[in-house]
């Protein structure tokens, strides 16, 4: 009797861990982790290149916007005291 038994519990077991390696797969393949890149190498490159330019070109605004910001504080501040006079 226990060998029936196991076949069940085996079987169950395998469809269970079907049912989560299709839930694996799905949230995988809706997941924004890795870029879709086409299937040639110059398709995934492209794609990878504008990720990454992307991200610098980020960088770099975010910084010089700041810049910029405490530079027109300092221009300002200036330019009244020779009016003033």
């Amino acid at each position: 009797m226990p060998e029936p038994e196991r076949e069940s519990q085996s079987s169950s077991t395998s469809s269970s861990s079907h049912w989560i390696l299709l839930e694996i797969l799905e949230t995988l393949q809706q997941s924004t982790i890795v870029n879709r890149g086409g299937k040639d190498v110059r398709s995934r490159f492209w794609t990878t290149y504008r990720t990454e330019a992307a991200e610098y070109d980020g960088e770099f605004l975010d910084k010089y916007k700041s810049d910029m910001d405490i530079v027109l504080i300092f221009v300002g501040a200036f330019s009244g005291w020779p009016v003033s006079f």
